[in-house]
């Protein structure tokens, strides 16, 4: 047989093999010898074969995946028996691992699963990292950096920006949940879910005080399917209870803020609640006179001193108010401690309808208001002073201005109080007077009706009198009750309901 490199043929002419060598390299052994033999040799030796030989493996095996299965079971395989190579391919993925991101993020990604699911390679990898951090400098001090930076990171969360973050999460929800019990709004965290089984469990008696304690009137109750599938976090489908309730009615006793110890709350009728502070002090029995001081944070009123209430009569205030002809009904009145002071404690508008059909809802269902009368018969007194009687106004406003100019450090006083508790501190000048309101409108408006209704009263005991209360909120109390001192089943005490 003759040499097979007696003649020259290109590489082309090499590569391209016709129908008649490959069935003689199926067929014959000695010759499929001598042309592996051939291949592999100028695979050696030239550097160009080599690589377009290289090239075209690469492709066949990325578009072939029948010629993939083979060839990585014969490099497993391989890789297991065969030491250099093994070592071989340890040095050029180590090489490749550094110098391509996408093999290196690849690989770190099968070594994460494979440590989660693999509990031999889990325990391998943990004998040797213990291993090299032993042994390795390098190694102990990378880690130990890894440490000191993952300390870091948890201490940056107690930073401000993180606690606000986090104080906006938790306050997202605001006090919507409320106390099937005593009837408080409430917090999520300040609430648990409301079972009877809980409380049938621990005797008939218990059952019963729960029976009597529990109400629904607060529960949403329909026939939606996402109602009754509802989270735990929903305010309003399910019954909720504080642990303070929760506690009592465990330990048999009837909690003291429970609605079934007559600490209920009357629902305020439409008449009252369109009233305005003014109006509502007009309607009261009682008006209490205390100092209100900005607190330094949270933008809210904290009383300071000693808290003096005065009873006033509200049919005489009602009968003073003008019976205006025109639609809006509204005038000015100024609530002042006594009608010779120039300074006030409340300016405003007040509508006179409004306040006539409060006070006739008062008379209708508060206890403390049966006794009131109203004059419907009204007579505009002051239009009948001032046609026939002028000299008698001028005599008072004369005996008024000297009773001013005999008392002028009272005068003084008052004013300086009215000062403070208006605008906090003496800041006014000659450009900007002390209340920009009040003076405006006293330029643009002739009428303004100026009221005492507690002036000459004597104070009355601000806790010995059991109705003062009621007294003075009646917008809070429209039938006069339940009050702090009404008869109830389980005493309470000032520091419980405060």
């Amino acid at each position: 047989m003759p040499c097979l490199r007696k003649r020259k043929v290109s590489d082309a002419s090499e590569c391209s093999t016709t129908k008649s060598d490959r069935e003689r390299y199926c067929n014959d052994s000695e010759y499929r010898q001598k042309k592996l033999k051939h291949l592999k040799s100028k695979y050696c030796n030239e550097t160009e074969f080599r690589e377009k030989r290289r090239k075209y493996s690469k492709d066949y095996y990325a578009s072939n995946v029948q010629f993939q299965k083979p060839v990585s079971h014969y490099s497993q395989v391989k890789y297991k028996s065969n030491v250099v190579f093994q070592t071989r391919v340890r040095e050029y993925s180590k090489k490749k691992y550094l110098r391509n991101p996408a093999f290196k993020a690849r690989i770190r990604e099968y070594s994460k699963e494979k440590y989660l699911r693999n509990p031999a390679f889990k325990a391998r990898v943990c004998e040797y990292s213990i291993m090299k951090y032993h042994k390795n400098e390098n190694f102990r001090f990378s880690t130990i950096k890894r440490g000191c930076e993952m300390y870091a990171k948890k201490e940056e969360q107690k930073a401000i920006d993180v606690a606000i973050a986090y104080f906006h999460q938790e306050v997202s929800r605001g006090p919507e949940f409320v106390c099937c019990v005593c009837h408080r709004l409430l917090f999520r965290k300040q609430v648990r879910e409301c079972r009877m089984g809980c409380y049938e469990d621990r005797g008939e008696q218990i059952a019963a005080l729960a029976r009597k304690c529990i109400t629904n009137r607060y529960v949403h109750v329909c026939g939606d399917e996402k109602c009754a599938n509802s989270s735990d976090y929903s305010p309003g489908c399910k019954l909720w209870i504080c642990p303070t309730c929760h506690r009592k009615i465990l330990c048999g006793k009837l909690p003291e803020e429970s609605i079934a110890n007559n600490m209920h709350l009357v629902d305020i009728p439409n008449q009252l609640k369109c009233l305005n502070s003014l109006e509502q002090h007009l309607v009261a029995r009682n008006i209490p006179f205390l100092k209100l001081l900005c607190l330094p944070r949270g933008k809210q009123n904290g009383c300071h001193g000693p808290v003096v209430c005065v009873p006033v009569n509200t049919a005489d205030v009602s009968n003073i108010l003008p019976r205006n002809e025109c639609d809006d009904k509204m005038i000015r009145i100024k609530l002042k401690r006594k009608l010779t002071y120039k300074g006030h404690y409340e300016y405003k508008y007040v509508h006179t309808d409004r306040v006539r059909n409060a006070l006739k809802c008062l008379i209708r269902s508060n206890k403390w208001y049966k006794d009131v009368v109203i004059n419907e018969q009204w007579i505009n007194s002051l239009n009948e002073l001032e046609e026939n009687v002028p000299d008698e106004m001028e005599e008072q406003d004369v005996f008024e201005k000297s009773e001013e100019e005999n008392d002028p450090e009272e005068q003084q006083e008052e004013d300086l109080t009215y000062i403070k508790e208006q605008s906090g501190l003496l800041s006014d000048t000659c450009l900007q007077p002390v209340d920009l309101g009040s003076e405006i409108i006293d330029q643009h408006f002739e009428d303004v009706l100026n009221v005492a209704p507690a002036e000459g009263n004597s104070p009355v005991k601000l806790l010995s009198d059991k109705s003062n209360e009621a007294k003075c909120f009646p917008v809070l109390f429209p039938t006069g009750g339940p009050t702090f001192h009404d008869e109830r089943e389980e005493k309470n005490h000032i520091v419980t309901i405060s």
